[in-house]
């Protein structure tokens, strides 16, 4: 899902996020690979609606799901990981090549 798809789909149903990175081409999983920001720093006085977070784009993530390996099945499989549980953390951003 491209960041412009979800802003517009944010959009029709009355929701939105505080800041944003690059909208556009830039893929939802993209922004979160590369830790994109959209930092929204509040001025000074500034009080942030309700709701409403200041960070990165990560902040707002709950839970994911990742192809990961299973040694038990002895293949990949999907598994869902929870903000949280302490698993979840390396997985809410990378920075640099993963391979």
């Amino acid at each position: 899902m491209t960041m412009e798809a979800m802003l517009t789909f944010l959009e029709e149903h009355g929701l939105g996020v505080t800041a944003t990175p690059a909208p556009g081409v830039l893929t939802l999983g993209g922004a979160l690979a590369i830790d994109a920001h959209g930092t929204a720093v509040p001025a000074r006085g500034e009080r942030r609606p309700q709701g409403h977070t200041y960070g990165s784009l990560s902040n707002l993530i709950l839970s994911l799901t990742a192809v990961v390996w299973d040694s038990r099945a002895g293949a990949y499989a999907l598994r869902t990981f929870h903000r949280d549980k302490g698993d979840c953390a390396a997985l809410l951003t990378h920075l640099g090549r993963p391979w």
